[in-house]
């Protein structure tokens, strides 16, 4: 017995795919391409699915060397909320200081809404 796809899963995929296609067309254009390393990037699952595409070797670069920025400048901004954790300063977070780091792991890990 044969079961159906869930028609949401379809869609999504679909749409995945449509969105993935019209990131590449875009991203072939170099002032797209500066506009997009300015971004924060894509969300890793997002990301490793794209480097599964057949992509120009230019593209490929430029994607992994956005990604590598992006996750350097993460890094930046979470080693404030690292710091606090020491127990001198443990004690001086905001409740938000405590939940932003978390936050943006899951965001940045495509898992935001866990």
């Amino acid at each position: 017995m044969e079961v159906e796809p869930c028609p949401v899963c379809e869609l999504e995929a679909m749409a995945t795919d449509l969105l993935f296609d019209v990131l590449i067309r875009r991203l072939e254009d170099p002032a797209e391409r500066e506009w997009f390393g300015q971004l924060f990037g894509l969300c890793y699952p997002h990301y490793r699915a794209l480097l599964t595409r057949e992509l120009p070797s230019s593209l490929r670069d430029a994607l992994v060397q956005s990604q590598s920025a992006q996750a350097r400048l993460l890094q930046e901004h979470l080693k404030g909320f690292i710091d606090k954790d020491t127990v001198d300063l443990k004690y001086t977070r905001t409740h938000e200081e405590s939940r932003s780091s978390k936050h943006a792991l899951l965001k940045t890990a495509g898992n935001e809404n866990v």
